[in-house]
């Protein structure tokens, strides 16, 4: 098993189990993948990364999205630095360091929370970026799974508020 733990949203009906499945861990942004300039950006090839995670739970110097910087410049997660998105399936399952970034992400992007779970699972680090990295995703390749429960769509309502 992996060292570090990470936190997931799926559906309800959705079996987390698939998670470890090295075949089914890819990542596509939601909805129709675009390719082309790269909106992200706007062709800079750098964007303004701010972690979730340390932005909600408090910075951290072992954290894997940012080591504590919380915002900082860095290459466009999207195009990777390219100001042209070539490619949007990614390895790996996107995850948030914490469960608290993880709603603070939800939260903002004003997704539906409605029938989700939270799933913690362990794992190593992928190889590549996820798409929303400059919001402190990550990618991982689960190896098993820690806990799963419901999503609270009250701390969602919650953290909305005060944004």
């Amino acid at each position: 098993m992996g060292d570090e733990t990470f936190f997931h949203s799926c559906p309800v009906d959705a079996d987390p189990q698939q998670l470890l499945d090295p075949d089914r861990q890819v990542t596509e942004p939601w909805g129709e993948p675009e390719h082309g300039a790269c909106d992200k950006c706007g062709g800079a090839g750098e964007v303004l990364h701010v972690c979730r995670s340390c932005l909600e739970a408090g910075a951290v110097s072992d954290c894997p999205a940012c080591q504590g910087r919380v915002r900082f410049r860095e290459t466009c997660p999207a195009c990777l630095g390219e100001a042209h998105i070539e490619r949007t399936r990614r390895h790996g399952v996107a995850v948030f360091p914490t469960a608290e970034g993880l709603y603070r992400y939800l939260a903002e992007r004003n997704a539906d929370v409605n029938n989700r779970l939270i799933v913690e699972v362990e794992g190593r680090l992928a190889d590549e970026r996820d798409l929303d990295a400059d919001a402190g995703a990550l990618l991982v390749h689960p190896e098993g799974i820690v806990e799963v429960k419901p999503l609270d769509a009250k701390l969602i309502a919650r953290i909305r508020a005060r944004l």
